[in-house]
């Protein structure tokens, strides 16, 4: 884990541990905007990629939701 914000998510998959690392590579965001119907629900315990402001910059970080983050719907 290198990134906690209280009742929000925990933050990990960084090899770097600082939030700077990836893999080398990016995953396409399944997002609304890119053309993709997702309705999965940001709930506590979920799961997701953590990415930068570009929809497609998903490569190892992850966050597990810990409380309200209904803003990452869609």
């Amino acid at each position: 884990m290198h990134r906690l914000i209280k009742d929000f998510m925990i933050q990990g998959g960084d090899p770097n541990g600082d939030g700077t690392g990836g893999p080398g590579y990016n995953i396409v965001g399944e997002f609304n905007n890119n053309g993709i119907i997702n309705e999965i629900k940001h709930e506590v315990g979920t799961i997701a990629f953590a990415r930068s402001q570009d929809n497609n910059s998903a490569g190892s970080q992850f966050y597990i939701v810990t409380g309200e983050a209904t803003h990452l719907n869609g």
